[in-house]
């Protein structure tokens, strides 16, 4: 899978407003995986960290592969 979101200064701050509204209540507000639904005990299920050695040497594809249709216990975020 390709990621077709060009790399643009309007896209960053479209995708900073996007973690923020689907993104930040799993994942937390440093990508650690510490969002406030976890920490605060409303699922117990750990959330990925996106800061991980892991996470940050993923090809780019495949993490919009993911947020697009969704892994594990993630749901699809692509219509959103």
């Amino acid at each position: 899978m390709i990621n077709p979101i060009e790399d643009s200064p309007e896209n960053v701050e479209r995708g900073k407003r996007m973690f923020g509204i689907y993104c930040i209540s799993c994942h937390g507000e440093k990508g650690d995986g510490q969002g406030p639904l976890y920490v605060n005990k409303k699922y117990n299920y750990p959330p990925a960290s996106l800061i991980s050695e892991k996470m940050l040497a993923n090809p780019e594809a495949d993490i919009y592969h993911v947020i697009t249709v969704g892994h594990g216990i993630m749901a699809e975020h692509g219509s959103m």
